[in-house]
């Protein structure tokens, strides 16, 4: 279901279900994780450990990884912006990255 959504559409919904997400952005080696908070036509609002809430600018985002898990069973969604090249190990990254968090 999420492959047929756009960018804006998959952050609402992230948002809507305050997920735990991934994000990576134009420009920048390094991942973002947070709390998907809120959202405008322009901007995604970020609960991160770094600062309680972060404005992050929509269109600077390339990547974005949408996590649930409420049990031991881990749900993982992801956007990819059509710039994005992939090299398909980064979402098992990800993965392992996060394998041992609970979410609080």
């Amino acid at each position: 279901m999420h492959n047929m959504m756009n960018k804006q559409q998959f952050i609402e919904m992230t948002v809507k279900e305050q997920r735990t997400i991934v994000i990576r952005f134009k420009n920048a080696d390094e991942f973002v994780r947070g709390i998907s908070r809120e959202v405008n036509e322009k901007y995604l609002f970020v609960e991160t450990e770094e600062c309680s809430i972060c404005k992050v600018v929509i269109t600077d985002i390339i990547e974005i990884f949408a996590i649930q898990s409420p049990s031991q069973n881990r749900n993982v969604s992801k956007f990819n912006s059509v710039e994005t090249q992939e090299n398909g190990n980064e979402l098992d990254l990800i993965i392992a990255q996060f394998k041992n968090l609970n979410d609080d």
